[in-house]
């Protein structure tokens, strides 16, 4: 664990550190010692989506407007051997694909080192409580619904992206 120490009246020496956010935990009262928490940062999306269109619309909303870099791919079968190499933050997965559906390559990326413990959020168009439930029991973190605003697309991944973060940082009760 890194500790540093700071100015009780200079807390902005904590906000920030180029290429990682720092979270600042003060641990005494008066000339404190801080312990650095790093805080994952979302930059790589794997988007596993057999449809073109779908693909094409979401390729530009979360490079363009959210900034990310995106690998695509059309099947699952594809993805098993596309995230070894890519190494994505996180993943978004269709639930309806011929062939490997969503729920089979969720369950063959959990198997991979690479993928085991990659956050998983399913896009689809089947978004009865039921079914997510189902989603949620499978480990997928979240559910967007199809079709999503592609003007929002981004913000909304940031958001559940962070809640997610914020949701791993908490101590277990």
């Amino acid at each position: 664990t890194n500790f540093f120490a700071v100015d009780a009246h200079d807390r902005s020496t904590c906000a920030m550190v180029p290429g990682i956010m720092r979270r600042a935990i003060y641990t005494s009262q008066y000339s404190q010692r801080v312990r650095v928490l790093s805080k994952p940062e979302l930059k790589k999306i794997l988007y596993i989506e057999d449809d073109l269109d779908i693909q094409e619309v979401a390729r530009m909303a979360l490079e363009v407007v959210g900034d990310y870099e995106i690998a695509l791919c059309s099947s699952g079968r594809e993805a098993l051997e596309e995230v070894s190499q890519f190494h994505p933050d996180l993943i978004l997965l269709d639930v309806m694909m011929p062939g490997m559906d969503g729920l089979s390559t969720l369950e063959a990326l959990h198997t991979l080192p690479d993928s085991a413990d990659t956050p998983v959020v399913f896009v689809t168009a089947n978004v009865q409580a039921n079914e997510i439930a189902q989603y949620r029991q499978l480990g997928a973190i979240e559910v967007i619904a199809k079709p999503f605003d592609p003007m929002n697309l981004a913000e909304d991944i940031r958001q559940l992206w962070d809640r997610h973060v914020a949701g791993a940082e908490s101590p277990a009760p």
